[in-house]
């Protein structure tokens, strides 16, 4: 929940839910509820957190954001 008055507070979801209504809602109708419950589950766990490159991670997607990050705790001798 936001905090009374303050409009940041809920930005990420926002944002998601933009991200998911233009991806896989506009000019998109479908027949039933499993139809629908099966491209919300591949946007958000296909796609979204795997695929898509995000902002706050340098444009990169999820997938190599946590590739490079392995790669580099691997490089350094206190891990």
């Amino acid at each position: 929940m936001s905090r009374h008055g303050n409009c940041f507070d809920n930005a990420a979801m926002k944002s998601f839910f933009s991200s998911l209504k233009e991806d896989k809602a506009r000019g998109k109708i479908y027949n039933t509820r499993d139809e629908l419950e099966a491209a919300v589950f591949d946007c958000i766990k296909v796609f979204y957190n795997r695929v898509r490159r995000h902002g706050y991670l340098n444009c990169l997607s999820p997938v190599y954001f946590e590739q490079q990050q392995n790669r580099t705790l691997k490089k350094c001798p206190h891990y």
